[in-house]
């Protein structure tokens, strides 16, 4: 869509998790996901290209970085890092 990536990964101090008010960046950011026509695909990817939650970083998919981790947790649980066996 011509965005500037750099939209989507507000600094540290930006980011805000859990029922917090989003930051101004991260509300950038949300609103260009909401218009996006691969919203659901980009959450898939996010999830299934992440090898632990602490690979999720930014926003993608519509939501913020700590949203993304916690569904991340509630669909896999922790995964083995670096795809090892548990």
């Amino acid at each position: 869509m011509g965005e500037d990536p750099r939209t989507f990964f507000p600094e540290p101090w930006e980011m805000t998790t859990g029922g917090a008010v989003p930051s101004g960046a991260e509300r950038r950011a949300l609103a260009i996901c909401g218009r996006c026509p691969v919203l659901a695909w980009c959450l898939e990817r996010d999830l299934n290209d992440s090898s632990t939650p602490s690979k999720i970083l930014g926003v993608r998919a519509g939501l913020r970085q700590g949203d993304r981790r916690a569904l991340y947790l509630r669909v896999f649980g922790r995964r083995p890092k670096n795809g090892a066996a548990e």
